[in-house]
């Protein structure tokens, strides 16, 4: 007995009208006709920014991290050393009394022995290691006195007083010249040298020319009181 084909047994039991033939005829055609739609490949992320633009973030991120990271590390910006500042030795030492000055000096100290009346010592201390410096004050005006060795011209200002004053005046005494600045009928500023010193004082209330003169003349060399019994 011969088998007959699949296709060929139902080739038997189905029928075509003629119209379904001719509507599936039709149905292929249109089907071969029709454009095929074009699928557009997409990616797989959005790009919100350039490339480049991203790789100058990276690199401004990196250069940031090697900055700071050695600060939060140590607390010390990047080069600076962690031990603490070298503090330096302030040019004024200042002294209880005129003693204390007289026993730190390099030198003998001298002093005027007569001042205006009503000044008392308020301050001493020592300039730069080499220079003598006391504060008189009277109801609150101050009298600077300052002696150091003589290192350049007899006369020289050492005063730190920068006023420009209007009139100068020298007077001749036995041991030298006085220099005195000030309006003319007053003095605020003293200027002299006398055995290897240069001195200098300056005030706040004007001398006269008497009291500067008594003022200078009474400088002697300064003795420490003997501790009484």
């Amino acid at each position: 007995m011969i088998l007959k084909n699949k296709y060929q047994q139902a080739e038997e039991y189905i029928k075509l009208t003629p119209d379904m033939e001719q509507r599936i005829l039709e149905k292929i055609r249109a089907s071969r006709t029709a454009p095929v739609p074009q699928i557009q490949p997409q990616p797989p992320f959005p790009r919100r920014f350039p490339i480049p633009a991203a790789l100058a973030a990276c690199f401004a991120l990196a250069v940031l991290t090697l900055f700071l990271y050695p600060r939060l590390k140590t607390g010390f910006p990047p080069g600076q050393s962690q031990q603490p500042p070298v503090q330096i030795a302030s040019p004024i030492v200042e002294y209880p009394d005129t003693s204390s000055l007289a026993d730190a000096l390099p030198f003998p100290l001298s002093l005027p022995a007569q001042l205006p009346e009503g000044y008392t010592l308020r301050s001493c201390s020592i300039l730069n290691g080499e220079m003598a410096q006391l504060i008189y004050e009277k109801n609150g005006s101050q009298l600077t006195y300052r002696i150091t060795e003589q290192k350049n011209a007899p006369g020289d200002d050492i005063s730190g007083d920068y006023n420009q004053y209007t009139q100068s005046q020298i007077l001749e005494r036995p041991w030298g010249q006085l220099t005195l600045k000030g309006d003319g009928t007053a003095w605020s500023l003293l200027l002299w040298s006398r055995g290897g010193y240069t001195c200098s004082v300056s005030t706040q209330a004007p001398l006269t020319e008497s009291e500067a003169a008594a003022l200078v003349d009474s400088t002697t060399l300064y003795e420490a009181e003997a501790p009484t019994q």
